[in-house]
């Protein structure tokens, strides 16, 4: 392939699919920018193509609008549509983009273009970064590459092109107790108290009480230690004469319960470099009319127009209690990993040590663990995560 000077066209012919960001990336590149955008949408693409015509407004591109294929699958139809279209464009200005849509829809569009002179091209997606495969400009028989640089997409439109729509706006952690966690990090004796103090809130009588008993340890130093760095940071009251401790409120004993490690992550991945947008505890939900289909993600990240998800564990999964459990969280990553397409990126971010078993799926399913050991040097495993 041939690396070429920048070339661009004032329309972009595009078609619909799943996968949005071969369609995306072209039209956001400051270079290769369109100033106008027709989609090719199938009847099963129409909400797809809601979206993205949003988004590209969003983005400043106004002149958007759509061609419905009714039959996507009889060519002839497609032909008959994109003739039809062409008829409005100067071959110079017009060039599609083939990467979308199903098979049929992309041979019979390219088929046209190129019966009548037409150019196109096509994006490979690779990573974070993307290529423009000009498939009409050919020298020496190779094809003209051109590297993408698109603008940087907002979490809230990265995902609503995909099809999702934020149900409770992404805020800030609950607390903001960066010694505190980091205390609990670094000192690795407070894993086995912490298992202890949360095994004591399980089996209290009423599960939303925020009065629980003191929890008895063998490691009375560490335990003790522990409750006092909760109630320095004002989210415990202890009571020596009656054996007790008490949650300020449910937030305080949410955070406990282990949103404490939660919010360390957040709090360092919010500081990497070059971050589009970060959100903690952030609820979503299928854009679709009628379709319930809520998701949380303990902490999204953009980074390079990509979508990265992490899940954070404070639990042990190696105990007897909890043996087989790492599964879920990874079953929930594997679910995850599918909302931003194909280049979305998961991990999970564990305050113990895994299971050997977990660590074998997670390796298969193209999730990134980060545990025990790791954790002292967490913002260079998440840089390089982000920066493959």
């Amino acid at each position: 392939m041939t690396t070429a000077i920048m070339k661009k066209y004032d329309v972009h012919v595009c078609i619909v699919s799943d996968q949005p960001t071969p369609n995306l990336m072209p039209i956001l590149d400051k270079n290769f920018r369109p100033q106008e955008v027709v989609l090719l949408v199938s009847e099963r693409m129409k909400e797809k193509a809601k979206s993205l015509e949003h988004v590209l407004k969003n983005n400043g591109l106004h002149k958007v609008h759509r061609v419905d294929l009714p039959d996507s699958y009889r060519m002839d139809t497609v032909e008959a549509k994109v003739l039809e279209l062409l008829g409005d464009y100067d071959k110079s200005n017009i060039a599609l983009n083939i990467t979308g849509g199903n098979k049929l829809m992309a041979i019979a569009a390219y088929q046209t273009f190129h019966s009548l002179g037409y150019p196109a091209f096509y994006v490979a997606v690779e990573g974070s970064g993307s290529e423009i495969l000009l498939l009409d400009d050919i020298q020496n028989g190779d094809y003209v590459k051109l590297n993408a640089q698109p603008s940087k997409l907002k979490l809230e439109e990265y995902l609503e092109v995909h099809g999702f729509k934020i149900s409770d706006h992404p805020k800030e952690a609950e607390f903001q107790l960066p010694e505190l966690t980091s205390e609990l990090v670094k000192h690795a004796q407070y894993a086995k108290v912490l298992g202890e103090l949360y095994y004591a809130m399980s089996q209290q009588d009423t599960r939303d009480s925020l009065v629980i008993k003191t929890p008895k340890s063998e490691y009375i130093y560490q335990m003790s230690h522990m409750l006092e760095l909760f109630e320095e940071h004002k989210l415990i009251q202890i009571d020596k004469q009656k054996d007790t401790l008490t949650f300020v409120d449910k937030k305080a004993k949410n955070y406990v319960m282990g949103g404490w490690f939660e919010a360390h992550v957040y709090q360092i991945v919010r500081q990497l470099p070059d971050i589009q947008g970060a959100a903690v505890n952030l609820k979503i939900t299928n854009a679709r009319e009628n379709v319930h289909q809520p998701n949380e993600i303990d902490i999204a990240v953009m980074k390079d127009n990509v979508l990265h998800v992490i899940e954070c564990k404070t639990v042990n999964y190696t105990s007897d209690a909890n043996r087989g459990k790492a599964q879920d969280a990874l079953y929930k990553l594997e679910t995850l990993k599918k909302l931003g397409g194909l280049r979305t990126q998961a991990a999970l971010v564990s305050y113990l040590d895994l299971p050997s078993q977990a660590r074998d799926r997670a390796k298969g399913a193209g999730i990134k663990i980060i545990e025990k050991q790791d954790l002292p040097g967490l913002e260079k495993h998440l840089t390089n995560w982000m920066n493959p």
